[in-house]
């Protein structure tokens, strides 16, 4: 009941959600279909130590386009 609450108080104000501590399917699945945006955790991956992580970071930032444009965020004007 909390985390739709917590869900539903970040749509309500266009915010975009993230949960911690995803640890299985059911529970990710769960978020997904009460529509949270993002998920971390054991589930996603687990945590490296530092010289595992710049290691990741670098087979990553090999593997994409870090040079792309961001998208543009929708303008949030009334008009907009």
């Amino acid at each position: 009941m909390l985390v739709r609450a917590i869900l539903a108080m970040a749509r309500s104000q266009n915010l975009r959600s993230l949960a911690e501590g995803v640890e299985n399917e059911e529970q990710a699945r769960f978020l997904i279909d009460e529509g949270c945006d993002e998920i971390q955790g054991f589930l996603v991956g687990a945590p490296l130590a530092p010289a595992e992580f710049a290691r990741f970071l670098e087979r990553d930032k090999a593997e994409n386009d870090f040079d792309a444009q961001p998208e543009s965020e929708p303008d949030p004007s009334p008009t907009g």
